[in-house]
């Protein structure tokens, strides 16, 4: 049985898919949309320092997988989850503007 490279494989297929008409303006949408939001990111201002931060995802995450989980009805669990995800998103982005709008600011 012959030996199939999966790595070459791999990089083969990718450079077949890439070279598509179709596949090509979907990278070139897809790395525009990155770009932009990576540029969005760099102009909000930072309020949330380090330890608040890692509190923030490690919370957050938490609550948005304990979420399905919660012994209360469907509202409930959509609320811990959405507060879970929140939670996890200001970390993440280092921003939260419920501080901005109180003029708390906790970054280092």
């Amino acid at each position: 049985m012959p030996e199939i490279h999966t790595p070459e494989l791999a990089t083969n297929l990718g450079e077949k898919l890439a070279s598509q008409p179709g596949v090509r303006d979907l990278i070139g949408a897809g790395n525009e949309l990155i770009d932009r939001a990576e540029d969005t990111l760099r102009r909000l201002p930072r309020n949330v320092g380090d330890i608040d931060q890692k509190i923030r995802i490690i919370g957050g995450l938490t609550l948005l997988a304990a979420a399905p989980f919660v012994p209360l009805n469907r509202n409930w669990k959509i609320a811990f989850g959405a507060i879970g995800a929140a939670a996890a998103l200001s970390g993440s982005t280092r921003y939260c503007p419920v501080w901005q709008a109180t003029g708390v600011d906790t970054n280092d």
